[in-house]
């Protein structure tokens, strides 16, 4: 992994952010990487050319049920339910 960082949240922010990280089922550690991942990610085209390689590679069958289990995950980390 890399440096570790520490900063403060208010608490309503970090209850927000524990209950979408226990929705998802991840550590809050990992919720803060996938917030800041797309946060930063949304200045580019928002192509993750390596990401679609990577499920190219997968067969039909294995690419849906990844595909569908990542947006489970990214809906819960935002708060929204999954379509």
């Amino acid at each position: 992994m890399g440096q570790r960082i520490a900063f403060r949240l208010p608490d309503p922010l970090l209850a927000a952010l524990d209950a979408r990280a226990g929705a998802a089922g991840i550590s809050r550690a990992e919720a803060l990487r996938t917030i800041v991942e797309d946060a930063l990610r949304a200045g580019d085209d928002g192509v993750d050319r390596a990401q679609i390689d990577a499920r190219l590679a997968l067969s039909p069958a294995r690419r849906v049920e990844t595909m569908a289990r990542d947006a489970r995950r990214l809906a819960a980390i935002r708060g929204r339910a999954a379509s």
